[in-house]
């Protein structure tokens, strides 16, 4: 029996075949997400390529990618604590880790999950929190995980795909009730 009673998930992507699941995706990151999961040389080189730019100039490299995402997510990225932690983490993917191959991988997975959302146990409960202007991963794909999932508690909150950040008071709450009420279930 598993131990696993509860997850939580932030502005997630599920399985691209979910039907709608990627609507209000722009076409451009569509065509992203089909060419790279199934070409992952493809994905490999095309990721190779943004860490050269980013190598170049790191700042400028964050500040293009940032205007292309929704207003809600281009204000929380004026905040420098914010920006510059991202660049961090920017600078692990693309200096530290294996950047490229660790993102062919990822569009792979969201082409193929392996397992079907709908055959997760019915007492494991998923939790989803999804910014309502998410244009990464639009609002579409968490609606259409919540159906398909057994048991699914679905939070669409303000902002876009950085929510985390701006209700994270309210996902740590969310979080210790259902670990309370698991503890005190399994007494």
């Amino acid at each position: 029996r598993s131990r696993i009673r509860t997850t939580t998930i932030i502005s997630g992507m599920g399985p691209t075949r979910l039907r709608g699941g990627l609507r209000g995706m722009s076409r451009a990151r569509r065509v992203i997400l089909e060419i790279g999961s199934r070409y992952p040389r493809l994905a490999k080189r095309e990721s190779a390529r943004w860490a050269q730019h980013f190598h170049k100039n790191p700042r400028a490299f964050l500040t293009r990618i940032v205007k292309t995402w929704p207003r809600a997510d281009q204000q929380l990225f004026q905040r420098p604590e914010v920006f510059d932690l991202f660049l961090q983490d920017f600078h692990q993917v693309f200096t530290e880790g294996a950047g490229p191959d660790t993102f062919a991988q990822d569009l792979r997975f969201y082409r193929n999950y392996g397992i079907d959302p709908s055959e997760l146990p019915a007492d494991q409960n998923v939790t989803l929190w999804h910014g309502l202007d998410d244009i990464i991963v639009p609002p579409a794909m968490a609606w259409r995980m919540a159906l398909a999932l057994p048991t699914c508690e679905l939070h669409l909150v303000p902002g876009g795909h950085f929510v985390a950040i701006t209700v994270a008071d309210q996902i740590i709450t969310r979080i210790r009730q259902q670990l309370d009420a698991v503890s005190t279930a399994m007494r």
